[in-house]
């Protein structure tokens, strides 16, 4: 990446090369307040989860640091490796870790089974 690139260029530009090589479960939403120093990367949301992404010190990939946090920062492949196992451990719900559609939920049964007649006064 162009070193004259400020931090948020050189992020965006990073997210698109990474979302073509490995699209993310959840999308990465900038928040649009870089506040913070110069270095301490840029806000944005990743589900309900406020990060910090910056470039690496080479400038080749993200590094991401949950926002009020003193941890340390991750590798983008290694948080989203991270954040995808969460996800699927929390999922619970249906079919692939959601909540069923009706359509979905009419799979599961069996149709040929009898219905029983309606009860009537």
């Amino acid at each position: 990446l162009d070193a004259a690139m400020d931090e948020a260029e050189q992020v965006s530009t990073l997210l698109r090369r990474l979302s073509l090589r490995r699209p993310p479960r959840t999308a990465f939403v900038p928040l649009g307040s870089s506040a913070g120093g110069e270095g301490e990367g840029v806000a944005y949301l990743h589900g309900s989860l406020e990060v910090r992404l910056r470039p690496s010190e080479d400038r080749s990939r993200l590094l991401v640091r949950i926002a009020g946090s003193a941890g340390r920062a991750f590798d983008i492949e290694e948080f989203l490796v991270r954040a995808d196992a969460i996800e699927a451990k929390r999922g619970g719900g249906g079919y692939l870790g959601r909540p069923n559609t009706i359509a979905e939920e009419t799979e599961f049964h069996d149709t040929s089974a009898p219905v029983s007649p309606p009860l009537g006064p």
